[in-house]
């Protein structure tokens, strides 16, 4: 398995906007995926991964100064999704790839960690 830091604030993906105009992508999630792919290419300086691929996430927030919960409140799956989909392309071809997945949101310093590896059918996935 490789792995990846973004020292990145994790966004996680807002929902496509529907208007009378037609529907768009909010702006943050725009500009995360495309800071994520700025990095992710910067790091990945090879071709993408083929094949079935497992993966290790740690979404890293800092801890607000008030509040009760003892973990970020920000959905994990939307938090994979902005991730995957700018990474999609530079480490590996297409999120559906992902046959694994261990995946943690905590308190810390600002940042992901990612490790993508080959699936191994003789191995467990994570």
């Amino acid at each position: 398995m490789e792995t990846l830091i973004f020292n990145i604030i994790p966004q996680p993906k807002q929902r496509i906007r529907v208007t009378r105009r037609g529907a768009y992508t909010p702006k943050p999630t725009v500009d995360f995926e495309k800071a994520i792919r700025k990095m992710a290419q910067e790091q990945w300086k090879k071709e993408p991964l083929e094949g079935p691929l497992i993966c290790a996430i740690v979404f890293s927030h800092k801890k607000p100064k008030t509040g009760k919960l003892n973990h970020p409140p920000y959905d994990l799956d939307n938090e994979i999704k902005s991730l995957w989909d700018g990474m999609q392309g530079v480490v590996f071809k297409d999120d559906k790839q992902f046959v694994g997945l261990q995946a943690a949101k905590v308190y810390g310093e600002d940042k992901i960690v990612v490790s993508v590896g080959k699936y191994e059918p003789d191995t467990p996935p994570i």
